[in-house]
C-alpha cells in the first residue's frame, strides 16, 4: 500500500488557518519580475551605461557595462555610488529611478509595473489576518500598494534607522521589512560584497522573525544575499516548517538551503499560480461544513471564480493542468484497475460493475469542472477544458487479449462520461465552440478500425459494450435496460444527478440529453472516414436513445425540433456557422434522411 500524503500547499494552508499570523513571507525578485520590474543589479548597469553614453564611450563597450567598470575602476559598479554620481538630490534621484519602478499610463494598461495577482492574493491574505510579516529582497513598493489598496497602510522598515525605531512585531500591525532597502534609499544593498553582511539591527530583527516565525519563501532562489542565507541557517528553532516555492524543478542552491532548514519544497508554475492556490485552499478550509474542502464542490467554486474576470486566466489553465494530471493518474492507474485475465463470468460482471461505480467516482471532480465550463465560458475560455478532456483519451485501448483488452478497453468509459456532461450542457446552453473543439479536435483511436479519429466519430457507449455482448454479459450488468443499448441508458440514468445543479427538471434533461445524441449522430455521419465506408448509402447514425424514443413526425422531439430549425435558419443554423457540422445545409439534409431511414428499423 502506498504512503499517505498530502499536497504540501494544503499542508502549509491548514498550518495557517490552524493559526493566522504564525507565518511570515520572503519574497525575491521573481515577483517583481513578473511585473516587469528589473532586478537592483540590471538598475546599476543600465545606470552605468546611461553614464557611459553622456561621457561619449564607444558603441562596443556598451554592450558589456560591467566590464567597461571592472577595467575602469578595478571593481563591481556600486548602486549608491552610481546613482550619487548621476543625480545628487533626492528629487533627481526619484526621477532617473521612476522609469524602473513606476509605470507610464501605456504600462499601467498592459499590466507592467503593477501589483500583480501574486500581490493581490498577498494583500487578500493579509486583510484576513492569516499573515501579518513580510519580508522582500525587491526595492520596488508593489507589495506595499497592493496592501493600501485594500485600504491597509503597512510599517515599512526599509533601513537600519527604521529598525530602531520600530514597534515589536506583534503591536506593530502588518509589516513590510525590506531587507535589501528601497529604491528611493541610495543604502539599498546590491552588489556581491554588499550582500555579504548586515548592520547588527537587521540581524537582529531577522533572528527573531525567523526563530518565532514559520516561513514561506517564494521568488528567491537563495543563489546571492549571502547574509540573508546566514541568518536562515543560524535561526534557533524550527517551531514551523519552511515552505520553500521553487519555479518548477528547484536549482541546486534551492534544493540544499531548503534541506537546510528541512524544509518542504513545493514546486510551482510560479508565484501568482503558489499564491493563488494557497488562496483557494485557505478559502476550502474556512467552508469546511459545507463538504469536502478539496473536493467537487470546491472545484466548480474556484472555476466559476476563474471564469469571472480575465485576471484569472492563468490561474484557471494551471488548475486545469492539476484536473487533468489527477484523472489521468486515477483513470489510467493498472494499481487500482490491474488488466489481466482469471475472471470467470460472474466475476466479470461484478468487476464491470465495481469499475463503473469507481470511474464514476474518481470522475466527479473532472465533471464537474467541464460542466461549470460548458454553462459558463466563453469561446476564449474554452482551451483548459479541452485539455483536461484530451487527458482522458491520451491512452488508448490495446487488444493483447480477450479481457486484456476488455478492461483497457473500459479506461476509455471515464471519457464516454464526460463526453455526454459536456455534449449535454453544451446543447443546453449553446456552447457550440467548446462542443467542437472537443468532438473534432480531440482524437482517439477508434477501436474496429485502429485508426486515429476524432472522438465525434471514434467514442460512442456502443464501443463498451462490444465485448460484452459477445458473451451475452450486458443483461446481468445492466438489468434493467429497456433497450438494446445497456451502456447509453447506464449515461441517462446516473448522469441526472450529476448535471442538476444545471438542468432543473426531468423533462428538460430528457430533451437536452436527447438533442445531444442527435447532433453527436450528425457529428458522427459528418467526419465519417471515407476508408470505413461502405456501400452506397453508407452513411448511418449511430445507434442512440433518441432515435428509440422519437415517434416519426413528432414535431415536439429534440431530434424534429433541430429538422425545423435547419429548414428555418438555413447557414445560419449555429451547429453549422460554428462550424460543429462542416457541411452545406443540402448535405445535411441527407443526415437527417439518413438517421429518418434508419428509424424504419430502430423505432
Amino acid at each position: 500500500m502506498g504512503k499517505f500524503s498530502v499536497d504540501p500547499v494544503v499542508s502549509l494552508a491548514l498550518s495557517i488557518t490552524a493559526k493566522p499570523g504564525s507565518y511570515a513571507l520572503l519574497l525575491g525578485s521573481g515577483l517583481s519580475r513578473a511585473a516587469s520590474i528589473p532586478t537592483g543589479w540590471e538598475i546599476t548597469l543600465d545606470l552605468v551605461k546611461k553614464a557611459m553614453v553622456s561621457d561619449g564611450v564607444e558603441d562596443d563597450a556598451l554592450a558589456d557595462p560591467l566590464k567597461w567598470h571592472q577595467e575602469q575602476f578595478g571593481r563591481e559598479p556600486d548602486y549608491s555610488e552610481v546613482i550619487g554620481g548621476l543625480a545628487r538630490s533626492q528629487t533627481e534621484r526619484r526621477n532617473l529611478l521612476k522609469e524602473y519602478f513606476e509605470p507610464t499610463d501605456l504600462e499601467r494598461q498592459e499590466g507592467k509595473k503593477v501589483p500583480t495577482t501574486a500581490h493581490e492574493a498577498i494583500a487578500s491574505l493579509v486583510v484576513r489576518g492569516y499573515l501579518s510579516v513580510i519580508l522582500t529582497t525587491n526595492f520596488d513598493r508593489l507589495t506595499e500598494r497592493a496592501l493600501e489598496a485594500k485600504g491597509i497602510t503597512p510599517t515599512v522598515i526599509a533601513t537600519p534607522d527604521s529598525v530602531l525605531g520600530a514597534e515589536p512585531l506583534q503591536h506593530a500591525g502588518i509589516t513590510v521589512v525590506k531587507i535589501n532597502g528601497d529604491y528611493l534609499d541610495t543604502r539599498i544593498k546590491n552588489t556581491s560584497q554588499e550582500l555579504e553582511s548586515y548592520d547588527p539591527e537587521t540581524n537582529l530583527l531577522l533572528d527573531k522573525i525567523f526563530d518565532e516565525y514559520g516561513l514561506i519563501v517564494c521568488g528567491w532562489s537563495g543563489t546571492s544575499d549571502i547574509a540573508l542565507k546566514d541568518a536562515l541557517r543560524r535561526a534557533r528553532s524550527r517551531r514551523y516548517t519552511t515552505y520553500w516555492v521553487s519555479y518548477r524543478k528547484p536549482k541546486q542552491e534551492e534544493a540544499e538551503l531548503a534541506q537546510a532548514l528541512d524544509g518542504e519544497i513545493i514546486e510551482s508554475e510560479g508565484a501568482d499560480s503558489f499564491f493563488s492556490k494557497l488562496e483557494e485552499k485557505i478559502e476550502a478550509l474556512n467552508s469546511l461544513s459545507e463538504g469536502d474542502p478539496l473536493g467537487p464542490a470546491v472545484a466548480v467554486a474556484n472555476v466559476k471564480r476563474y471564469l469571472s474576470e480575465d485576471k484569472y486566466r492563468i490561474r484557471l489553465h494551471d488548475f486545469a493542468v492539476e484536473v487533468a494530471s489527477e484523472l489521468r493518474r486515477t483513470v489510467f492507474s493498472n494499481d487500482t484497475f490491474p488488466s489481466g485475465e482469471g475472471y470467470d463470468p460472474q466475476e466479470i460482471v461484478r468487476e464491470v460493475q465495481k469499475r463503473l461505480g469507481f470511474y464514476d467516482t474518481l470522475c466527479e471532480t473532472a465533471l464537474k469542472v467541464l460542466v461549470t465550463g460548458a454553462y459558463w465560458s466563453r469561446e476564449d475560455q474554452i482551451e483548459p477544458f479541452v485539455k483536461i478532456f484530451r487527458a482522458a483519451v491520451e491512452e488508448p485501448p490495446s487488444a493483447d487479449g480477450y479481457f486484456d483488452s476488455l478492461w483497457r478497453q473500459m479506461k476509455l468509459y471515464p471519457a464516454v462520461r464526460l463526453l455526454y456532461a459536456v455534449g449535454i450542457i453544451c446543447a443546453l446552453v449553446g456552447n457550440w465552440p467548446l462542443l467542437r473543439a472537443i468532438v473534432r479536435e480531440v482524437q482517439i483511436v477508434h477501436t474496429p478500425s485502429s485508426q486515429l479519429l476524432p472522438i465525434g466519430y471514434g467514442l460512442h457507449p456502443v464501443d463498451f459494450t462490444r465485448h460484452l455482448r459477445r458473451s451475452d454479459y450486458t443483461s446481468y450488468i445492466f438489468p434493467d435496460t429497456q433497450y438494446d443499448l445497456p451502456m447509453t441508458e447506464y449515461l441517462h440514468k446516473t448522469l441526472r444527478e450529476a448535471l442538476e445543479d444545471y438542468i432543473a427538471t426531468d423533462t428538460e434533461y430528457v430533451e437536452a440529453f436527447q438533442k445531444f445524441e442527435a447532433l453527436l449522430a450528425l457529428v458522427a455521419m459528418n467526419l465519417e472516414p471515407t476508408g470505413l465506408k461502405q456501400g452506397p448509402q453508407a452513411t448511418h447514425p449511430p445507434a442512440s436513445t433518441f432515435t428509440y424514443e422519437r415517434r416519426y413526425g413528432n414535431e415536439d422531439s429534440p431530434y424534429e425540433k433541430l429538422k425545423v430549425e435547419l429548414r428555418r435558419q438555413g447557414t445560419d443554423w449555429e451547429p453549422l456557422r460554428s462550424g460543429l457540422i462542416e457541411a452545406d445545409p443540402k448535405t445535411l439534409g441527407v443526415y437527417f434522411k439518413n438517421i429518418d431511414n434508419t428509424f424504419k428499423y430502430q423505432t
